[in-house]
Order: C-alpha cells, then sequence, then structure tokens
C-alpha cells in the first residue's frame, strides 16, 4: 500500500495463480466478453 507508484505495477499482489485459474478465466470471458470491468486488476491479470 505504500509502495511508490511506479514499483506497483511491477508486484503481483494475489500471487501465483491457482489450480483453477483456467475456470475463472472461461468465467470472467463469459460473463464480461468485452472485457471492460476492471480488465487486468484480479489474480493472473484478469
Amino acid at each position: 500500500m505504500s509502495a511508490p507508484g511506479s514499483v506497483k505495477p511491477a508486484l503481483d499482489v494475489w500471487g501465483p495463480p491457482p489450480p483453477g485459474f483456467p475456470i475463472m478465466r472461461a468465467l470472467k470471458q463469459a460473463l464480461d466478453p468485452s472485457g471492460i470491468l476492471n480488465p487486468g486488476r484480479f489474480v493472473g491479470g484478469i
């Protein structure tokens, strides 16, 4: 939270994607096909 703005994009705050990540990605694609809802803000950049 207190990292400089220039450092924050390089940090992966969610950690590595979980084993169910392909399902999460597919669900995101199904519910947000245009990718307009918080793009890149969740685990693995979804």
